[in-house]
């Protein structure tokens, strides 16, 4: 155990960038999170606590789960955090994401702040219910954002320029946002009318407008039936 998580140690501090809050206004179900490098908030149990007094290094390390699954973490003695409860539901905000051994982690620092909630939290309501990690489109209000998103493809618009290859309106039952997908992508073409589930789109804002970039990570899932739209 203590060789497992020393090497865990130095692989993640390597791994770590960034700097500063996540500046998401939502909590990130563990599910969702699928790149390393990033700052986000989230609302976890504490699943599992794991015995790393072997290793002076680690504060605390084990398992954060929600309803959309489970993710390791691990904190910092240096960090100088409030000890985390098993059994306990808490709002994390200015976690780090990271990567060991092939499946991604998260990392409490010194920039973390830890508040208890009630919960469980794989059982409250606003969380992602039966593993679906899509954000509402009415909640998007920041930029710079990886999220994925289920949506219709409500109108399709004559791209402005020739780096665009398609570019509309998607909607939901929250509310509608602008999209735009780059030729240089190469991605399939969105059809009006169709209901997509989109994986790793970016958000973007022009004149306290939102909308969200598809791109070479996107991916495109074409789904049946109708997401209801909001005219």
């Amino acid at each position: 155990m203590a060789g497992e998580a020393q090497t865990q140690n130095n692989a993640e501090i390597g791994g770590s960038s960034g700097s500063g809050g996540s500046g998401v206004d939502y909590p990130t179900g563990c599910a969702a999170i699928n790149s390393t490098g990033r700052w986000l908030d989230m609302e976890v149990e504490v699943l599992e606590l794991w015995d790393y007094s072997s290793v002076d290094a680690i504060g605390q390390g084990g398992l954060l789960g929600d309803s959309s699954g489970y993710i390791r973490f691990v904190t910092w003695a240096s960090s100088d955090l409030d000890e985390l409860k098993e059994g306990q539901s808490y709002a994390l905000e200015s976690v780090v994401t990271g990567e060991f051994d092939g499946n991604y982690t998260v990392k409490l620092n010194s920039e973390t702040e830890i508040t208890e909630i009630s919960g469980p939290a794989a059982e409250r309501d606003h969380l992602a219910a039966d593993g679906d990690t899509a954000v509402a489109l009415g909640t998007i209000d920041s930029a710079d954002n990886w999220i994925d998103v289920k949506a219709e493809v409500d109108q399709l618009w004559e791209p402005s320029t020739d780096s665009i290859a398609q570019a509309g309106l998607l909607s939901s039952r929250s509310g509608s946002i602008k999209f735009v997908s780059w030729v240089t992508s190469d991605l399939p073409e969105l059809e009006e009318g169709e209901t997509y589930r989109l994986e790793n789109v970016v958000t973007d804002e022009y004149e306290g407008r939102y909308s969200v970039k598809l791109t070479s990570e996107t991916e495109i899932e074409q789904l049946n039936g109708v997401v209801a739209v909001t005219k």
